[in-house]
């Protein structure tokens, strides 16, 4: 749920008015004129307008209190939700404005970033394709049980020395490859 909407659908009608827009569609009153000086209400007034506008109709604030279980709570409930949300509204304000302001921000995808710089270290490249696809290029999708690996017919036939392994030394039947191998007859 949008906390933006939820703030919005419990304020006050007198708050909610002021985001009203004319025939032309404009807004009838800005920040300027309301919060002269607030650095809040001017960052967030083009948001307030916006969730106001996308609240107009009763049916759409009562989807709003609906999902929030607020919509056949008590005169109490609803008063204590509505400072909450103004709270939280707030508080995520704040917590936007530290984030926005943080010096060297990672990139948004910084994880995919360092995997990059260990593959061409590790690998003297970086892998083509995604970057979650580990299988080399012309490999099926992976297989990890014994079954998928040794038992099937196809693309799945064992290529590596690890799968080897498994194929050898896992439980078939429940005996391990030690009973198997080990035991007589089966030790020469």
């Amino acid at each position: 749920m949008d906390i933006q909407k939820l703030n919005m659908t419990l304020a006050p009608d007198e708050w909610q008015t002021k985001f009203n827009k004319n025939e032309q569609g404009k807004p009838t009153r800005t920040a300027e004129q309301d919060h002269p000086k607030d650095e809040m209400a001017a960052q967030l007034w083009e948001t307030w307008v916006a969730v106001a506008n996308q609240l107009k109709e009763t049916a759409q604030r009562d989807e709003v209190l609906e999902a929030a279980k607020l919509k056949e709570a008590s005169q109490p409930t609803v008063r204590q939700a509505r400072r909450r949300t103004a709270e939280a509204a707030a508080a995520a304000y704040v917590l936007k404005q530290a984030l926005d302001n943080i010096p060297n921000k990672p990139g948004l995808n910084e994880q995919a970033e360092v995997k990059k710089l260990i593959d061409s270290a590790v690998y003297g490249k970086s892998p083509k394709g995604q970057a979650a696809d580990f299988n080399p290029a012309g490999m099926g999708d992976p297989a990890t049980s014994r079954a998928a690996l040794c038992e099937t017919t196809g693309s799945n036939k064992v290529a590596t020395l690890v799968e080897v392994a498994v194929c050898l030394c896992t439980k078939k039947n429940g005996r391990h490859c030690g009973q198997r191998t080990l035991s007589p007859p089966n030790n020469r």
